[in-house]
């Protein structure tokens, strides 16, 4: 069963459980510390391999983020050179219009 962890909400609880009846006297004991024993060790496999995928969708989930860190940045670098480089054209132009207007023929 899995629930809100009740004190972080970002948490999630599991809670697993398992009822183990054995009705032979001489057997009792041992049949159900081994099925309770198998029932840890599988029930330890099952939260490892969910934990296993919760990591991989993490780093997923981040390497996802710096991808459009990214692509973010290169699009505001990109940017900023398209108006560096029309600036530095506008300037160039009226530099030479200047120059020409200030040349006589000879």
């Amino acid at each position: 069963e899995y629930f809100p962890h009740p004190q972080d909400r970002s948490k999630t609880c599991l809670k697993q459980q398992s009822t183990v009846k054995v009705n032979v006297p001489f057997l009792s004991g041992y049949l159900e510390r081994l099925l309770i024993e198998n029932f840890e060790k599988n029930a330890m496999k099952g939260r490892n391999g969910m934990e296993w995928v919760m990591d991989r969708i993490k780093e997923e989930d981040s390497s996802n983020k710096v991808k459009q860190e990214s692509s973010d940045i290169l699009t505001q670098l990109e940017t900023k050179f398209k108006r560096e480089a029309e600036d530095l054209k506008q300037s160039m132009d009226s530099f030479f219009h200047k120059t020409q207007a200030n040349t006589s023929p000879l």
